[in-house]
């Protein structure tokens, strides 16, 4: 089982989930996962479409059934969470779409929608619609209309949904899916304040370009996690994340280059400022044309 050093929070045993196909057959979309994540850890789980990672997704936080093995949280199976109504206060999900689940056309009536249903008093809710919008960064946004904000900010209304009801953990299928260029680096903030708040994240993602913000990444093919670590020490293995029809960042596509040019670049930089440093201290030692070319890393 894959495992963080930190207290676990989510635990899957050898997880599998099978879905309906012709003439009455099933067909498997996750196959045998176990993995471990830390109470306060932020995960992504990597894969190109149809790898099975919002199946997984769904998985971890209950709206699907597992069709074998266990999922734990915080050691309890969440079968029983479930049953005892406490799923939906411990772990909330996002959807890729935030229209899926947005229900109310106002923005501090969608928000205070889940502490409302979890039976929090209305100065409660007040209370955690406002801080849960200034968290996302939409405050002053309470009396604005749903329908005709940017899917960046419908994003951050339904994230503002699930915050407001207070979960240990959330669990978010892309969600930097439908984000320009600006969104992305907004959410990106978000999420790294909320990992430092103490709240586990798991993530789904179609691009290891966008896992930065995480501790740990897991990539997943055809239903089965190949491959874990931190970002920068499985860039190593070019070959597996190739084999699964990802893309190394383009930060490292860069540095291969470089390095096939004869400069010994480490491959875990994730930053073109450190790449020029690295560069530029090197070059006070010996002439860049001084170095030899080692193709035996990658």
């Amino acid at each position: 089982m894959n495992k963080s050093s930190l207290k676990p929070f989510l635990q899957l045993i050898d997880v599998g989930f099978t879905a309906p196909g012709l003439n009455g057959n099933t067909f498997p979309i996750i196959k045998n996962v176990s993995l471990q994540v830390g109470k306060g850890e932020g995960v992504s789980i990597i894969g190109r479409n149809g790898s099975g990672k919002t199946t997984l997704s769904r998985l971890l936080c209950g709206l699907l059934d597992a069709s074998a093995g266990d999922i734990l949280i915080e050691g309890r199976r969440i079968e029983e969470l479930k049953k005892r109504g406490e799923l939906q206060k411990t772990i909330g999900y996002l959807f890729s779409d935030p229209e899926n689940q947005i229900v109310y056309p106002v923005v501090e009536d969608d928000v205070a929608f889940g502490p409302t249903n979890l039976g929090f008093p209305p100065i409660e809710v007040k209370k955690r619609v406002a801080e849960s919008l200034k968290t996302v960064g939409l405050e002053g946004y309470e009396k604005k209309e749903v329908s005709i904000l940017s899917s960046g900010e419908m994003k951050k209304v339904a994230l503002a949904g699930i915050l407001a009801m207070g979960p240990l953990a959330i669990v978010l299928d892309e969600p930097f899916l439908m984000l320009d260029p600006r969104g992305v680096v907004e959410m990106a903030g978000i999420l790294k304040r909320l990992r430092n708040t103490g709240i586990t994240l798991v993530s789904t993602m179609s691009s290891l370009e966008e896992a930065g913000y995480s501790d740990r990444v897991f990539i997943l093919n055809k239903g089965e996690v190949i491959l874990d670590g931190e970002l920068k020490d499985i860039l190593s293995e070019r070959g597996i994340i190739e084999e699964a029809g990802l893309n190394l960042p383009r930060i490292t596509q860069l540095i291969c280059l470089l390095r096939e040019k004869g400069l010994n670049i480490p491959v875990d930089i994730l930053d073109i400022e450190d790449i020029s440093e690295f560069i530029l201290g090197q070059s006070k030692t010996r002439p860049l044309g001084g170095y030899q070319k080692e193709n035996n890393f990658l």
